[in-house]
């Protein structure tokens, strides 16, 4: 008779299996405390459990879920990350664990593994997990400083407008002001919008390129498929619609920045782009541009001038806008302090020793990410398990113990 879907009472010998689920795992309102596949009495649990007792019938095993948020947030894989470690190791003694992870769940995982000393007796599946990592890099693009300046203070001279215009129309009906003090304050509110405006593009700057934040996002995402050794199963499907969407937000990534490059050198080519200071900024802007409007206005005539040179300057700002959030697909919190980082992800970590398998297509409609439902995972994760736990491995127990 088939074990119940929580536990195979078979010999003495048990293996804890955890499952991690991936992003909205639970949900994209978290309603569930677990993921469906998780939960005891699913396809996949109850087929995992099923090979288990066929392959290994003096092995106990046992399958519950791990809860973590699931949100698309590398900060709170990160959480999930030290919290799955600290349950690993609360779990002492000999007896084998195998973790599954899922898309996320796998880097979750990864990320926990990474941190512990001993893994002799621990085990990692991953399904179709892209496998992800951030780098510090120098990229501080050239003229975001003046670009995000030139913004602001745009910015703060149309509010400053709006408000001169109140101004006038309230004085000229209410006060009966003199020309002169109406010209007063409109200089002052003038000079008050470029002052806000060029602290605000520093600011703004701040906001997009901060090294120290982007240095605290590539430890975050840190992990080590090596550290595994032979104990890392990798299972991968094909026409993976969330690698393609990752791959479609890296492109549109790249592609911005060479249009954000592209753009800056044809309105700044002989400039100082990343000048510090705002007399530089200014230079920059007022400097070379000036002679090119002047010569584009011989050519083409004024209205041309303003009409190009205003798409060129709009694209270029909302550009190094957009570069960021088309990153977002690996993360939230690459929405800003981050545009500095380098992103990389693969179907595959950097390991020599883990066993990669490539499940063939379905031939039903089911998402090729939803692995865990492939006919073939559970068998194959069984099988992998099986080889382990029954005929033993002793390499990464030497390793362990010697670290």
């Amino acid at each position: 008779m088939r074990p119940s879907v929580s536990e195979s009472q078979i010999g003495s010998h048990r293996l804890k299996v955890l499952l991690v689920h991936g992003t909205l795992g639970r949900g994209f309102i978290r309603k569930t405390p677990a993921a469906r596949w998780c939960r005891p009495g699913s396809m996949f649990v109850d087929q995992l459990l099923g090979e288990l007792e066929e392959r290994t019938p003096t092995v106990s095993a046992s399958i519950s879920p791990v809860m973590w948020c699931g949100s698309n947030s590398i900060l709170r894989r990160a959480k999930a990350a030290n919290d799955l470690k600290n349950q690993l190791e609360s779990l002492t003694g000999e007896d084998p664990i195998l973790i599954i992870g899922h898309s996320h769940g796998g880097n979750v995982v990864l990320q926990a593994t990474s941190k512990l000393r001993d893994l002799s007796n621990i085990y990692v599946c991953t399904l179709a997990t892209p496998f992800f990592r951030l780098f510090e890099s120098d990229r501080r693009f050239a003229g975001a400083r003046t670009l995000l300046t030139m913004f602001s203070i745009a910015a703060c001279i149309l509010v400053a407008l709006a408000l001169f215009i109140l101004v006038v129309l309230f004085a000229t009906e209410k006060l009966a002001l003199a020309d002169e003090l109406i010209g007063s304050v409109g200089s002052l509110l003038l000079l008050a919008a470029v002052v806000i405006g060029s602290i605000g593009g520093g600011l703004l700057f701040e906001l997009l390129i901060n090294p120290v934040r982007a240095r605290t996002l590539c430890e975050a995402t840190f992990a080590d498929a090596r550290s595994l050794g032979n104990h890392l199963l990798v299972l991968r499907g094909i026409d993976d619609e969330a690698a393609l969407s990752l791959a479609a937000g890296a492109v549109t990534n790249r592609v911005l920045r060479i249009a954000y490059s592209f753009s800056l050198r044809l309105m700044f080519p002989f400039s100082k782009l990343d000048a510090s200071t705002i007399g530089g900024q200014l230079w920059a802007y007022f400097g070379p541009l000036s002679l090119i409007v002047g010569l584009s206005c011989i050519l083409f005539g004024p209205y041309i001038t303003f009409v190009g040179l205003t798409v060129m300057f709009v694209s270029t700002g909302l550009s190094l806008f957009f570069i960021p959030l088309t990153r977002t697909v690996f993360g939230r919190a690459l929405a800003f302090g981050a545009i500095s980082c380098a992103a990389a992800f693969d179907s595959v970590p950097d390991s020599e020793l883990a066993t990669i398998i490539t499940l063939g297509l379905r031939k039903d409609e089911t998402f090729s990410h939803a692995l865990y439902e492939h006919p073939l995972a559970a068998p194959t994760i069984a099988n992998w398990i099986a080889g382990h736990v029954l005929g033993g491995s002793k390499e990464l127990r030497t390793r362990s113990a010697a670290r």
